[in-house]
Parts: structure tokens; C-alpha cells; sequence
């Protein structure tokens, strides 16, 4: 199987307070499987998120805002006033939340209960796969106009939904798959009852009767405390333990904020109305609050019943909890037990909601020991097959898979600025082609004979408007010049729009830049949770060091996460820190170079010179003005040279009789080099001595053909035509490096110019002209440097191995 990056899955959870969902997630988070699945959550700061963290998650805290419509908790009256706390949420909600989403590759979202809304709505505004966990059934048995609503948002932007039991399933009618909760079987399991009880303080003579959860009227904690009233009227002697509080502790209430929303009636002190309850009923030597804890499992232990008397349809926590631990549970608010109880094998259901069926039912557990026995044992082996968090860790996982884009591979998304061919182009051809099976190459450039170049090497090509900021050694922007930065700020807007899309539809986990100018493609992918790599290709203006360069490289080290740079020189015009790689461009080793007077004759050439090759687009810069006032030097002192100009102007002589192209001339932004390399050719008279062969694909028969291969550059760098000379054996006169940056070998592979003017380089040409076994040493020298450095195949794996350290493989 081919290495492939965690799925990572975002949950979001709308409350900060511990409770039964949030420990129902952390169970899931701590099961997935971490070879496949890296969990997130989103949810508000507090002791919840602190569970999630514990339990292996990576938490993002923000403010969340829902729409809450549940059986226990509807805005009615005053209560409408919490929904417009909600409201006044939102907008920093949805902000928050939108950003977390872009910048993490998440391939889908898990919401945590029904009330999350406008998170899923956002979620699926970006493309993204949603399960919907349904934890809390709807009121009035779903019913009313609301809950239709609710239903219909479930349907619309639910790509899966998840409910916890057969109840909840049935009131929202949306298809849910039915996971129940998970409990921790090894903590929470029958044991010493005696030893737990001795622990905690209580008569080893009395039953124990247990209350667990917050304390809220529906969780049905005035019926615990009236049915406890009612047996001991009736003569049995039990101790009582209510275990949790309140959603807002008894400390809230002194404050400001929570006087003022007592006295609105929006929230009350359910913990001292529950102590006075049992105070004024006679019952404070039998009844003990014990406050939330996490560590639960040794109450349970020293419980003889667990009463769960919910006023709606809810089995809750406590339920399983006490299931695992081997207790005997009263419950109410479910007619079948939901899949969660077994009535009268794992417990007992009563009918209504009253203190009055719940004190019978723990009273008949109490007098028959053998009974609450057995209910247990059968409670604990239907824990053990439907609580179990790994077993339904795995009923999730199957979900996930089934609804998640399944990556058999990993996308990488190329970035290209340029329609021409060119080095740059030619380069990434050759690095697409040689990539491992496990990445799928894509492509978003302009349209052009660039993209049918990556569609050649096998890429997925978008095509597109691209918008770059120049500011490379050749064509800074400076005078006139600034005003093709006005095409690109026009280009901008659509290609930020076509690049965003194409994010959301691809998730790209890793987009790679084909050269520094393409820096709103950055932002873009950044923003989108990619991890961005920088191909460094052409080094930058002012060695690197002026105001704009350390600008720009401020921007891609925000931006970026790495670099790879096609040779030491171009690395160090580059300030910048991020982690960089020196990876030569590639070019394809040939079987076998047929070089000769036959080669030459099928292209033209004579067959009695030396041919001198340039090779790329003519370009002042490339010095092709002097390399003809070179071979004007060496033709008049009868050098037996022919120059071959492989290649042609960025654009060609046709384009500059256009209104366009004459303008672009006229304002001095855009020269037909073309046309005047040949019109200086002419000038000289050196027509005889020159040929000119147009753009191929093919140029291997061309290099074939040459006995030496020049690269006159005025500026820095060594380009492309030096390692493809350098590839078919032949010897390079070359200029733009002072130690050949470990692409040429100077005296061993060809001669590098400090100074690359005519007569310096008519030196150079006439010492190779006149010495073929020069010629033929450096040609064979170069030959075995390029199958070391150039190769594709090694090259590739050099730049997947930068791939697999950003995404962790």
C-alpha cells in the first residue's frame, strides 16, 4: 500500500461544560484509528475542550453559535432572549469557524448534536462531506413546525447522520445509522461493592441508590429526591447519592451576570433548589451531593440501583455507564429501551414520568437481591456488545469511509504562470512524469503549449487566468514596465476566484509553485490549509537584497513551508528561512546520442564546421548580441564555426503586427528579439554562418547535432540548454555563476566566464573550436556528471521526500 496522509476529521461541539456528549466524543476520538484518521475539534474554550485535548484531539477554540430545539431545552417566553445571544454569536462564529475549515485539509466534518446549523451550513459551502450526530431527540415527538424545519436542514447539508439509540433515530425520520454511546468497559465494570462503599464513607448495611448527571429538572432530579422520600415512608432504609450539579454551578449565581439572569427567569440554581428540596424533606442524613468528577467508576461500584428518571425521550449516560459497571438501572422516557435497555433483562422501564413509578420499581430491585443480580450480569454482556467504544469506533470509521473522498493517491497541485514553453515548463514536465504512482499530478496555468506539455507528461491540467509580482533578476518591474502590473492586478480577481475553486473541489493537501512570482497562488493555498512548497527557479533582483526581494521573501516564508531551489545560486539570492532543498532541473538521459556528420546534414547544417549551439528563447538577457559579435570575431579570423540558434522570442515575429504587439513595442515593454537577432545577423554579414531552427519538443536530434553548446547569460543563473548540452555529451561555454553551482564543473565539463563578453566568450569557443579532443573530454566528463545530477527519476524522489516530510509520511 502506498503511504498516504491521515484523513484528519473535523468535530465540532457547542458547549464548554463536561456532560455526556463531550464524553461520548472524546471516547470516539481516543478509538480512531490513528493511522487513518487525525482528529480536530472545533468548540468553545473550557473544561470540554480539555477533555477533547486528553483524549488525542487537536482543539481550535472559538465562539460557536446553534439553534437549540431539543425535547429538554426549546426558546419559549423569555427563553428567546438566549436566541438572540445566539444571533449576536454568529457572525464571529461563522468567521472563526470558515477560517478553521480553510486552513486545514479536512476531508469531512462530524457535528456533535442537532443544534449546530449554521456550522453545517458553512461546512457544506465548502464542499465537505457531514455526519451529523444526533445525541438529544426533538420535542413533542418531532411534530411541530420547528422540528420540521430542523429535519429538513438535517436532510439538506447531512451527508450521513448518526443517531445514539432507536429513539432518536425515530423522532428525526432522517435515515440515521444507530451507534450507541460508548463507555470505557475496563474502568467502568463491576467490583467490590463492599470495598467502594467502605471508600466512600458509606453504612455497609444499606442499599445505595444513585443519581448521576447535571442537575436539571429534565434529568428528573426532584422525582429522584420525592421517590427517595416516598421509600423511606414507606420503611425502606437506602442511602442516596446525586452525583454531578447544575449547568451553572451554585458560584455563578453570585455573580452579576447570574443574578441577572435568575431574576429574568432564564436560568435558575437547580443545585440549591435541589438541597433544599431534600432539606425540606427530611432527608439530609440519607441524601449526599457528591460534585462532577471524571473519575465516576468506583460510585457506580458502590451503587446497589442507578435511578435515571428523564422527563422526555432520553436514555442517557448513566444508563451505559451503569450497564458496564453491572447495575440494575430504573429508567424513564423510552416505551422500548432504544436499543440502550433491554427491559426487564438489563433493567427496568417505568411508564410516566412521576416519583411514584420510580419508587415502586427500585423498591421491588431492593427486596430481591437476586433479581438486581442478574439484571446486571445481563446489563454488563449488553454493554460489552453494544457500548464497546472500539466496536463502534468502528461503525464510524465505515461511515467516514464511505462518505469521504477516498485517496487512493495524493493530489499535488502544480502551479504554473506561463502559456510558453520554456525551461521552467519543461522542468515540472519532467519532474510529473517521473513522480511515483501515489501522487496525482495536477496543473493550473494558463492556456497554451505549456499545459499541452503537462498533459503530455501525464498531469490533470485546469487552465486559468494566473497573476503573478515579477521581481527576478531579467524583468524587474521598473520604469515602463509597471504597467503590465496593471495586467496583472486585472488577472487577479478571476485567478483568486478559479484557484479558490479549485481548492474547495480538490483539497489539495500540498500545492507546489513553479517560481517565486506567484505569490497571490500562496495566499490562496495557505489559506487553504495546503502546505505550500516554492520552486525557486530564477534568482532575484538585486542579489536578493533589495527593499521589494525581502519583501517578497517575507510573503513566502508566511506563506510557503518549504523550498527547493534548482541551484546554489539561485538559493542564495533568496532570503529566506525556510527549509530548503537544492534539487537540479532534470533532463531525460537519451539511449543512445547519434551524433555525426548525419545528424547534421538531416538538420541543414554543414557538416565540415564545428556547429556552436544556443539554445532557449532569445533574450537580451540569454546574451545573444554577444555571442553574434562573437562569431563576427571568429569568422574574420577564419574559424571553421557554425552557430545554431535553437528556439526563438518569448513571443514571435507575427505577434508584433498586431495593435497589441506594436504598442507593447512602441512603449518599449515587449521587443520582437527575434526579428533582431537575425536583422543583426544580416547586419554583419554572418548569414552563411548562422542557422535558425524554431521550437521543438524534440531536441535531442538538434544537441545531437552540436559540437558545443553556449550560454552567454548576462545575469545569474545557468540554465536549462547547459544541462541538456550537458546530457548528450557535449562541452558548454557558459557565463551567470562563479563556481557553476554545482551544474557545470569548471575545466571538467565546460568553461565558465567570469566575464561574458564577446571577445571573452570568441576565447573560450576558439580554444574548443580548435581542440577536438578537448571537445570530446568534457563532452564525456559532462556526460556522467548529468546521469548523476540531472537524472529525472532521482530528482523526483529527491522532491517527494520534501512532499512526505511536510504531510508526515
Amino acid at each position: 500500500m502506498p503511504r498516504l496522509p491521515r484523513t484528519p476529521v473535523l468535530y465540532v461541539h457547542h458547549r464548554s461544560e463536561l456532560g455526556g456528549a463531550p464524553a461520548s466524543l472524546s471516547y470516539l476520538i481516543r478509538e480512531l484509528d490513528p493511522q487513518e484518521f487525525e482528529p480536530h475539534i472545533y468548540c468553545p474554550p473550557g473544561p470540554a475542550a480539555e477533555l477533547f485535548r486528553q483524549a488525542g484531539a487537536r482543539v481550535h477554540t472559538g465562539p460557536v453559535a446553534g439553534f437549540t430545539h431539543i425535547w429538554a431545552s426549546t426558546y419559549r417566553g423569555r427563553r428567546w432572549l438566549l436566541f438572540l445571544r445566539e444571533l449576536g454569536l454568529l457572525p464571529r462564529h461563522l468567521l472563526r469557524f470558515r477560517r478553521t475549515l480553510r486552513r486545514h485539509q479536512f476531508e469531512l466534518v462530524h457535528f456533535n448534536d442537532s443544534p449546530l446549523i449554521p456550522a453545517a451550513w458553512l461546512a457544506r459551502r465548502e464542499e465537505l462531506p457531514v455526519v451529523w450526530h444526533l445525541r438529544s431527540a426533538l420535542p413533542d415527538g418531532g411534530r411541530d413546525r420547528r422540528s420540521a424545519l430542523i429535519r429538513g436542514a438535517i436532510r439538506r447539508f447531512a451527508t450521513a447522520s448518526i443517531a445514539i439509540n432507536h429513539d432518536v433515530e425515530g423522532v428525526f425520520g432522517v435515515g440515521s445509522s444507530v451507534v450507541p454511546n460508548s463507555v470505557d468497559l475496563g474502568r467502568f465494570r463491576p467490583g467490590d461493592q463492599a470495598a467502594a462503599k467502605r471508600a466512600l464513607g458509606l453504612d455497609l448495611a444499606r442499599p445505595v441508590v444513585s443519581f448521576f448527571g447535571f442537575v436539571y429538572p429534565s434529568k428528573g432530579f426532584r422525582e429522584f429526591i420525592d421517590a427517595a422520600a416516598l421509600l423511606r415512608g414507606r420503611g425502606l432504609e437506602a442511602s442516596y447519592l446525586i452525583v454531578g450539579g447544575a449547568v451553572r454551578g451554585q458560584e455563578f449565581f453570585r455573580t452579576v451576570v447570574g443574578r441577572s439572569l435568575q431574576l429574568a427567569d432564564l436560568t435558575r440554581d437547580y443545585e440549591s433548589e435541589a438541597k433544599t428540596l431534600v432539606s425540606e424533606l427530611g432527608l439530609a442524613d440519607v441524601v449526599r451531593f457528591i460534585p462532577f468528577t471524571q473519575d465516576t467508576a468506583n460510585l457506580y461500584q458502590a451503587s446497589d440501583v442507578v435511578g435515571a428518571p428523564s422527563q422526555g425521550p432520553e436514555l442517557g449516560r448513566p444508563v451505559i455507564e451503569a450497564a458496564a459497571s453491572g447495575v440494575p438501572v430504573v429508567a424513564s422516557g423510552s416505551r422500548t429501551g432504544g436499543g440502550v435497555v433491554v427491559p426487564g433483562e438489563t433493567g427496568v422501564l417505568v411508564e410516566g414520568y412521576g416519583p411514584e413509578s420510580l419508587a415502586a420499581a427500585v423498591a421491588d430491585l431492593l427486596r430481591d437481591e437476586q433479581r438486581r443480580g442478574a439484571l446486571g450480569r445481563a446489563a454488563r454482556a449488553h454493554a460489552e456488545e453494544n457500548f464497546d467504544p472500539a466496536r463502534n469506533a468502528r461503525r464510524i470509521e465505515a461511515i467516514y469511509r464511505r462518505i469521504a473522498p477516498v485517496r487512493e493517491r495524493i493530489p499535488i497541485l502544480y502551479v504554473h504562470h506561463r502559456p510558453q514553453l520554456g525551461g521552467a515548463p519543461s522542468s515540472l514536465a519532467q519532474l510529473i512524469r517521473h513522480l511515483e504512482p501515489r501522487f496525482e499530478s495536477h496543473v493550473f496555468c494558463p492556456e497554451g503549449p505549456a499545459a499541452e506539455l503537462f498533459r503530455e507528461a501525464g498531469a490533470t491540467v485546469h487552465t486559468g487566468d494566473v497573476s503573478i509580482f515579477a521581481h527576478v533578476w531579467d524583468s524587474p518591474y521598473e520604469g515602463l514596465r509597471w504597467l503590465i502590473l496593471g495586467r496583472e492586478i486585472a488577472a487577479l480577481p478571476p485567478h483568486l476566484r478559479q484557484l479558490v475553486r479549485l481548492m474547495r473541489r480538490h483539497r489539495f493537501p500540498l500545492v507546489h509553485l513553479n517560481d517565486s512570482p506567484l505569490l497571490a497562488a500562496a495566499w490562496v493555498a495557505h489559506g487553504h490549509g495546503a502546505k505550500v512548497v516554492w520552486h525557486l527557479r530564477s534568482a532575484l533582483a538585486g542579489e536578493g537584497r533589495d527593499r521589494r526581494s525581502r519583501a517578497i521573501a517575507a510573503l513566502m516564508e508566511r506563506w510557503g513551508d518549504a523550498a527547493i531551489a534548482i541551484d546554489r545560486d539561485v538559493a542564495a539570492r533568496f532570503p529566506i528561512r525556510l527549509p530548503l532543498s537544492i534539487v537540479h532541473n532534470s533532463v531525460t538521459i537519451p539511449t543512445a546520442a547519434a551524433n555525426g556528420a548525419g545528424r547534421k546534414l538531416a538538420l541543414g547544417l554543414p557538416d565540415d564546421r564545428v556547429t556552436v549551439g544556443f539554445a532557449g528563447f532569445v533574450r537580451r538577457q540569454k546574451g545573444w548580441p554577444e555571442l553574434v559579435s562573437a562569431a563576427e570575431i571568429l569568422v574574420e579570423e577564419g574559424a571553421p564555426a557554425h552557430f545554431v540558434i535553437m528556439g526563438g522570442g518569448v513571443r514571435p515575429p507575427a505577434y508584433f503586427q498586431t495593435v497589441r504587439g506594436r504598442a507593447l513595442a512602441a512603449a518599449n515593454l515587449l521587443s520582437d528579439e527575434e526579428s533582431a537577432i537575425k536583422a543583426l545577423v544580416a547586419a554583419k554579414g554572418l548569414d552563411p554562418h548562422f542557422s535558425f531552427l524554431p521550437f521543438t519538443a524534440e531536441t535531442g536530434e538538434i544537441y545531437s547535432a552540436l559540437d558545443v553548446v553556449t550560454f552567454p547569460n548576462q545575469g545569474v543563473g545557468l540554465g536549462r540548454p547547459v544541462l541538456e548540452a550537458a546530457t548528450y555529451g557535449k562541452p558548454v561555454v557558459a557565463s551567470g555563476s562563479r563556481d557553476g553551482a554545482g551544474v557545470l564543473l569548471p575545466g571538467r565539463t565546460g568553461l565558465l566566464l567570469a566575464d561574458a563578453g564577446p571577445p571573452e566568450i570568441a576565447g573560450a569557443l576558439r580554444t574548443l573550436i580548435g581542440d577536438a579532443d578537448l571537445r570530446r573530454r568534457l563532452g564525456g566528463a559532462a556526460e556522467q556528471h548529468a546521469r548523476s545530477r540531472f537524472d529525472p527519476a532521482r530528482n523526483a524522489r529527491a522532491v517527494e521526500a520534501v512532499y512526505d516530510s511536510l504531510l508526515g509520511l
